[in-house]
């Protein structure tokens, strides 16, 4: 009988080694592989169940917010002197001398491009003006003399061609008168030598012919005397317009003086050098202002700023400045002064570079100004000093794949993934960008499709290739 138990206990025994054997450490009861947690349980076979989610698509707009960003004039500008002197008068908002009923210029004035804001008394410079206009005076007076000069020089040339010619024509005329005392001599000479003349007449004949040709040599030397005073004076022609070129070149500096007189005279002038508000004024009538040239103590008699179009300024912090890109659109809203109002523009320009101090980067939207709001005609204008928000829009998905955020994991090098699972319930780690995480669901922006299974929790011990249970809902 004891023999019969005891062989009894010894087949029991050997059936129960027999199972544990087939079945392995996975068929450890309450637990699954490692990885399933409160959400996975045991199947009649030993297998672990997952619970998965089908990947939906909802709308999602990608954004930073960046809190106090700042309306500023689209240009600013201080207005110094570049001369020192004394404040003459200050302008109306026209650029006239103010009448007994009119206003200065002063802050919150609008004045246009090119007027005069105010005038500076500079004795000195304006006495170098009538003094540069003499100069150039007294230039111009001598270019008129030296044209004079050119003038009676080409007229005492043609004076000289005609003595030449002159000369010339006695030399002819002495020419024919020594071949007429030539003939007579010879025949004067026949004669004597016929005997038919005494030799009184032969003598005369012989003087008459030496004077005829001493004549003729004289007219020669008359033509040559002649042709000398012609280059005599085609070189003072020459000299009458090299004083002219001379005159010409003093005109040139003392009109190049004079511009530069008036110009240095046209800086008494302060000029507004666009359209804008007169947003500070710093000087009285009869002020001394310090010219901006001097290396200390130079100060601004106002400050201008444009208002026809504004910047937006906003600091983007370091981890989000990869992210802007000038076009992208921004959205000016939260407003201090103009509660509801949000207006939308686009980033205009990116710093690109930090700032050492705040290691943040500075980026501007540019309004135009006054706005008027399409929906309700309201104008809408924008001061500088004004503060809100600006939101930058990086990307809107119409649909973007949406998980719970207990389906997406991280491995140890940091890079996001998720597990996906097909129809038969093979397991594939698949990594994926987050467009954004709430705690509760993940938007991702690359690595999934909408329609796409995942494994819904304890995904950080699954393997590719792995077969799972899918858990019935």
């Amino acid at each position: 009988m004891r023999c019969q138990i005891l062989s009894e206990l010894i087949g029991v025994a050997f059936a129960t080694l027999l199972l544990v054997g087939c079945n392995g450490a996975d068929a450890t009861p309450g637990k699954g592989d490692g990885a399933g947690g409160s959400t996975a349980s045991s199947s009649s076979d030993g297998e672990t169940t997952h619970e998965v989610h089908v990947v939906l698509g909802k709308p999602h707009t990608e954004q930073i917010e960046l809190p106090g960003a700042s309306v500023h004039g689209y240009e600013t500008t201080q207005l110094m002197a570049k001369l020192g002197g004394y404040v003459d008068q200050i302008m109306n908002s026209d650029g006239q001398p103010v009448s007994r009923d009119e206003k200065e210029i002063d802050i919150g004035s609008f004045v246009k491009e090119g007027t005069v804001l105010a005038e500076l008394d500079i004795p000195e410079i304006a006495g170098e003006v009538k003094q540069k206009d003499a100069l150039l005076t007294q230039a111009n007076s001598a270019v008129s003399q030296a044209m004079a000069a050119i003038a009676q020089a080409q007229a005492e040339v043609e004076r000289r061609n005609a003595e030449v010619a002159e000369a010339e024509a006695m030399v002819k005329e002495k020419l024919a008168l020594k071949q007429l005392r030539e003939t007579a001599h010879r025949r004067i000479v026949k004669l004597f030598n016929d005997g038919a003349v005494g030799e009184d007449s032969k003598l005369e004949a012989e003087f008459g012919l030496a004077a005829a040709e001493a004549a003729v040599t004289s007219a020669d030397a008359g033509v040559t005397k002649a042709k000398s005073l012609v280059a005599v004076a085609n070189e003072m022609v020459k000299k009458a317009e090299a004083d002219k070129e001379s005159a010409d070149a003093h005109v040139n500096v003392a009109t190049a003086d004079l511009e530069i007189a008036k110009v240095m005279d046209d800086y008494s002038t302060i000029r507004a050098p666009y359209n804008g508000m007169i947003t500070k004024r710093l000087v009285d009538n009869g002020a001394f202002v310090r010219p901006a040239t001097s290396n200390s103590g130079a100060m601004a008699l106002f400050e201008i700023t444009r208002t026809d179009k504004v910047r937006i300024e906003a600091a983007v912090p370091s981890v989000n400045t990869t992210r802007i890109r000038v076009g992208q659109q921004a959205v000016f809203h939260t407003i201090g002064g103009l509660p509801g109002v949000t207006i939308t523009g686009q980033v205009d320009r990116a710093a690109v570079a930090l700032d050492r101090e705040t290691r943040m980067m500075r980026i501007h939207v540019d309004f135009k100004n006054p706005l008027k709001n399409r929906s309700t005609g309201k104008v809408i204008r924008l001061d500088p000093g004004m503060y809100g928000s600006i939101r930058i829009i990086i990307k809107k998905w119409d649909k973007i794949p949406v998980i719970p955020a207990s389906a997406l994991a991280e491995d140890a090098a940091g890079q996001s993934f998720v597990v996906v699972v097909d129809a038969a319930g093979v397991c594939e780690k698949r990594a994926v960008d987050v467009a954004f995480n709430d705690a509760e669901e993940v938007g991702v922006s690359h690595g999934l499709e909408i329609g796409d299974t995942v494994v819904k929790s304890d995904i950080g011990k699954l393997k590719d290739g792995q077969e799972i249970s899918i858990k019935s809902p």
